[in-house]
C-alpha cells in the first residue's frame, strides 16, 4: 500500500492510499508458525504554504521585475497577475502607471498534498518620466514680425503639447499652437511641455531662446536735447536717436541725419550738420553752432533718404547769446555837416557775427582817424560815453575846421577792435 518501512520506522509514501502492515512470525524447531496479524493506517493529503518575497513597491510604468515564490513541497508555484499588470515566465512587466498590480501565488496539491494558501502580494504604479522633448525655436526677428512659430517634438504617451513664455514682457506665446508675438526688444524664451496621461508625468523642454529686434526706422527723437543756452559761435551737442514704430531703437537704420534750424533768430545751423546714423543713433558731439543770437530756437531732424520715409523731429527751445565782445561797429554813420554844428553817431558793441554784446559795458572814446580830414582839427563834443546795454549814442559832436574825407575812429580797449566811419566833409 501506501507506505515503506526501514527498520521499525514506516514512512507514509501516498496520501490517498491505506498503509497496510503484515506482521508474521514462522515457526522454529520449538515453535510452530504463529497467526499473521494485520493493521490497516488509513492515509491523508499533506498540508503546504507558499513563500512570497514581496516585490519593491511602488514601481513605475513599463518597469520590470522577477517574483520566484516556492512551496513547501518543493511542487511548482503559479503567479497570476490582475490590474496594471502582466507576466511572462517570472517576469512581472508594469503596464499601468496608475493602476496597482495585483499578484497571487497559488499552489493547487496533488495525489500527496493539498493545496496551499494563496499568497497575494500588491505593487503600486507609478508613472514614467516621459522622453526629452526638444522644442525649435525661430531665428532672431524683429518686433511685430508675422509667422513666428515654435514648435515642439518627443516626449512619450498620450498627453498634449503646449508652449509658454517666461519672457511675458517681450514675447507671448500661443499654448496651443506655439505662434510667438514679439513684442519688445529684448531676448524671448519659452519651454514646451508634453502633459501628463495614465502613464506618464509631464515633461518640459529645456528652455530655447531668440533675439526680438527693432522693427525699421520710422521717427526720430531727439534723445539729448540742446542746452538751453549757448554763445554764438560756440559748438553744442545734441543726440539723435531713429525709432521703430513701437519705440524701440532702430538699430538696423544707418541712414543720414540732417540737422536745421527752426525760429529763434532766423539764424541758420553751422557746424556738422548731417551725419550717418551708427545703430540708429546720430551723435552730433560738439559738432553743431548758430551764429545769429536770438531766442525761441528750435533744431529739426530729418532723415531725407529714409524709405520708408521716417517722420521727423524738433528739438526743445534753446537761446543763442551774443559771444564774447569783439569789434564795435557803427550803426549811424556822421553825415556832411558845417563846421561847428553838432552831429550824431551811434555805435554798437559786438561779437565776431555782428550780435550786439550785452552786460560788458565801458567807455567808448572817439578821434579823428589821422591824416583825415584837415589837419590840426579838433573833435568836440562828449567823445567819452559808455556803452548801454552795448549801444552807444553821441549826439553832439563837433569839428572846428572846413575839411574833406573826415573818418572817426571808436575805440573801447579789452582787445575790442576799433570801428572807423563811413567819411564825411565839414563845410565852412
Amino acid at each position: 500500500g501506501g507506505c515503506s518501512i526501514l527498520g521499525s520506522t514506516v514512512t507514509m509514501t501516498s496520501g490517498t492510499t491505506a498503509c497496510t502492515l503484515t506482521a508474521s512470525q514462522g515457526g522454529d524447531a520449538n515453535y510452530s508458525a504463529a497467526p499473521d496479524v494485520v493493521q490497516i493506517v488509513a492515509a491523508s493529503l499533506a498540508s503546504q504554504t507558499i513563500t512570497f518575497t514581496a516585490p519593491a513597491s511602488p514601481a513605475v510604468f513599463n518597469s520590470t521585475f522577477s517574483v520566484t515564490p516556492t512551496a513547501s513541497s518543493n511542487l511548482g508555484v503559479t503567479v497570476t497577475p490582475s490590474g496594471g499588470c502582466s507576466i511572462l515566465g517570472s517576469t512581472v512587466t508594469m503596464t499601468s502607471g496608475t493602476t496597482a498590480c495585483t499578484l497571487t501565488a497559488s499552489q493547487g496539491g496533488d495525489a500527496n498534498y493539498s493545496a496551499a494558501p494563496d499568497e497575494v502580494r500588491t505593487v503600486i504604479a507609478s508613472k514614467a518620466a516621459q522622453a526629452a522633448v526638444v522644442l525649435t525655436m525661430p531665428a532672431d526677428d524683429s518686433i511685430g514680425a508675422a509667422g513666428l512659430l515654435a514648435t515642439a517634438v518627443g516626449g512619450s504617451g498620450t498627453g498634449a503639447l503646449s508652449y509658454a513664455s517666461s519672457t511675458l514682457a517681450v514675447c507671448t506665446v500661443d499654448a496651443g499652437t506655439g505662434a510667438i508675438a514679439a513684442l519688445t526688444v529684448g531676448t524671448c524664451s519659452l519651454t514646451a511641455t508634453r502633459a501628463a496621461d495614465a502613464d506618464y508625468l509631464a515633461e518640459t523642454s529645456a528652455g530655447q531662446t531668440f533675439g526680438v529686434t527693432a522693427g525699421a526706422a520710422s521717427q526720430l527723437t531727439f534723445s539729448t536735447q540742446p542746452q538751453a543756452s549757448a554763445a554764438a559761435g560756440a559748438n553744442f551737442s545734441v543726440v539723435v536717436t531713429a525709432l521703430d514704430a513701437h519705440g524701440n531703437t532702430a538699430t538696423s537704420f544707418t541712414g543720414n541725419v540732417d540737422l536745421a534750424t527752426v525760429g529763434g533768430g532766423g539764424g541758420g545751423l553751422f557746424g556738422t550738420i548731417s551725419l550717418a546714423a551708427v545703430a540708429g543713433v546720430a551723435t552730433f558731439t560738439n559738432l553743431i553752432n548758430v551764429h545769429t543770437a536770438g531766442l525761441g530756437y528750435q533744431i529739426e531732424a530729418t532723415a531725407p533718404a529714409a524709405n520708408p520715409v521716417v517722420t521727423s523731429a524738433t528739438s526743445t527751445a534753446f537761446d543763442i547769446t551774443a559771444g564774447n565782445a569783439h569789434h564795435l561797429a557803427f550803426t549811424s554813420q556822421p553825415g556832411n555837416t558845417t563846421a561847428g554844428t553838432p552831429f550824431a553817431v551811434t555805435l554798437e558793441l559786438r561779437d565776431a557775427f555782428n550780435n550786439v554784446k550785452t552786460g560788458f559795458d565801458d567807455q567808448v572814446t572817439l578821434a579823428i582817424v589821422n591824416g583825415t580830414g584837415t589837419t590840426g582839427a579838433v573833435l568836440g563834443g562828449t567823445i567819452k560815453a559808455p556803452t548801454v546795454n552795448g549801444v552807444v549814442t553821441f549826439s553832439n559832436l563837433t569839428v572846428d575846421l572846413a575839411g574833406t574825407g573826415y573818418k572817426l575812429n571808436a575805440s573801447f580797449g579789452f582787445g575790442v577792435l576799433d570801428a572807423a566811419s563811413d567819411p564825411f566833409d565839414i563845410s565852412p
